[in-house]
């Protein structure tokens, strides 16, 4: 996910993009885009300070070179007219925040790549304008604080990796009942928000941050969930007996925890509990296909008799 500009300039009209993913590799074979954001303090006779002059296949916006730090909190503009570009992202620029204006500019946006712009907070009510963004990649910032998206109902793909959060508030995903994959790895997160009212919730990564106990109703919604991963921790208790009403959770990760007995769901396919103090197993029914327990204190398997699919 980190775009790399090496493109050439044409005159065809701009395609509908079709995205795969954000990565940064995808940013290539850049058209002429006639969106543009005016800087505040400009009319609209002059020229704006920052314009989509670029375009691909997977962004039909590329903002390049903005730099806005908080003495410019008016930089993105309204006013024009053809702003409905769908898929927005950013080459060499650096955001101190991220800004409502930016949304308000776009209006149409589903997709919203600001990976890696050194982005240190959310601007509040942010996502007030942002009712179609659907897609939201904030990888690779220095965001360490979230307090929620309620103005973003149609999310289904938000990724928040690789930040320095250690603050998410109880209800920040209240209102996000589409969102499909929440990522959250490699923060400094010791306690969870409510992920309860997230209905379509089918990935979930945790892993990598400060976590030492997973409540044994944190998971008490969430019916779709698919994977999750809660590895590299440093959970002391966490009963994935919560658990056993997912009918299609086939992954589960715990491993390097700090974890001295584990239940194993009976829908899960593989689960990977490596690098505990796993001493007691427990499990009723199994359907597990591959199961890591290496550096656990393990004395007794009895518990694995019914788990004839490994």
């Amino acid at each position: 996910m980190n775009p790399e500009n090496n493109s050439t300039d044409t005159d065809t009209a701009t395609a509908k993009p079709q995205i795969e993913t954000a990565n940064d590799e995808h940013v290539h074979s850049n058209r002429e885009s006639k969106a543009v954001i005016p800087a505040v303090g400009r009319t609209t006779t002059k020229k704006p300070s920052y314009i989509c002059t670029k375009s691909n296949l997977n962004y039909d916006c590329i903002l390049q070179d903005v730099r806005l730090n908080h003495n410019e909190p008016n930089v993105f503009g309204l006013g024009w007219k053809n702003n409905d570009q769908k898929n927005v992202t950013f080459t060499n620029s650096r955001l101190q925040y991220l800004p409502k204006r930016l949304f308000e500019a776009f209006p149409e946006m589903e997709l919203l790549n600001a990976e890696d712009l050194q982005i240190e907070e959310i601007e509040y009510q942010a996502f007030k304008y942002a009712k179609k963004l659907k897609t939201l990649y904030l990888k690779k910032n220095l965001i360490s604080n979230i307090e929620n998206f309620r103005g973003v109902p149609l999310l289904v793909h938000l990724d928040l990796s690789y930040n320095r959060i250690t603050h998410i508030k109880i209800d920040a995903f209240a209102k996000n009942r589409e969102l499909e994959r929440l990522l959250m790895n490699h923060n400094h997160i010791s306690e969870l928000p409510g992920f309860q009212n997230i209905d379509n919730l089918e990935e979930l990564n945790l892993s990598n941050n400060d976590l030492q106990e997973i409540s044994d109703t944190q998971f008490r919604g969430n019916p779709m969930l698919n994977s999750l991963d809660a590895s590299y921790n440093q959970l002391r208790h966490f009963n994935l007996n919560q658990l056993n009403d997912k009918p299609n959770l086939s992954f589960i990760s715990v491993s390097y925890n700090n974890l001295e007995s584990l239940y194993i769901p009976g829908q899960v396919q593989k689960l990977d509990a490596r690098n505990n103090s796993i001493s007691n197993i427990n499990a009723n029914s199994c359907s597990l296909q591959n199961l890591y327990l290496s550096n656990n204190q393990i004395t007794d398997i009895s518990a694995l008799r019914n788990c004839r699919s490994m």
